[in-house]
């Protein structure tokens, strides 16, 4: 009994050490991608108030002209859904390579920075009611599309990670793409297309009605 007990300790013990590594690169993956991402949000939100008001009111001006006057069509589908999906199809890319672990945390950097940045140009210049429009532009979408980036960033970096410790020291995951990868991976794309039909059929109406608002 002794003997059965002291082996299952053993094949208990190898187990959690084959388990670790992997979550532990993920959490900190989690960690590295998301330190990121809050930096090139609070740098894009910083560069905003330094964007200057002419530039920024003459695209806000054509753009709520083209959204309320042009008429939704089912056209502009596969172009909106490679607009929402740009971000994630290059981290699924730079999961296949071991320079994912350098790129794919500077990926989410520079979504932070550009999400925030237009954000805060449009609240930047028209005051409380640009929340109401940043929300009608970016922020329906931005609830689907961010958890899924920050799910395909983290298994990117964790597979990366394993890339380069196996070409460094060999003490990468002999298998770094295992079912779970695919099955977020297919998910995700699911959850983007999604995302794509709600910005191509609700987004427009609902930025129509808050420029009326503003207008």
């Amino acid at each position: 009994m002794s003997h059965i007990l002291y082996y299952g300790v053993i094949n208990l013990n190898k187990r959690l050490m084959i388990t670790r590594p992997e979550s532990g690169t993920e959490y900190f993956g989690l960690i590295v991608c998301g330190a990121l991402f809050i930096c090139g949000s609070i740098v894009g939100t910083a560069a905003a108030g330094f964007a200057g008001g002419t530039g920024v009111s003459d695209s806000l001006t054509e753009f709520l002209a083209q959204s309320g006057q042009a008429p939704v069509r089912m056209s502009g589908f596969f172009s909106t859904l490679f607009n929402d999906s740009v971000y994630h199809l290059v981290a699924i890319f730079l999961g296949f390579s071991a320079l994912g672990v350098f790129c794919v945390p500077l990926l989410a950097a520079v979504r932070g920075f550009f999400l925030c940045f237009s954000i805060s140009a449009i609240v930047h210049h028209f005051g409380g009611d640009g929340i109401l429009l940043s929300l009608a532009i970016s922020g329906v979408t931005a609830l689907l599309t961010i958890p899924c980036l920050f799910i395909l960033s983290v298994q990117s970096f964790t597979s990366s990670l394993n890339l380069l410790r196996s070409v460094t020291t060999r003490g990468g995951s002999s298998k770094p793409y295992g079912g779970r990868f695919f099955v977020r991976t297919i998910v995700c794309i699911a959850v983007l297309m999604c995302s794509a039909m709600i910005d191509t059929l609700f987004v427009p109406r609902l930025i129509g009605l808050v420029a009326e608002r503003i207008g």
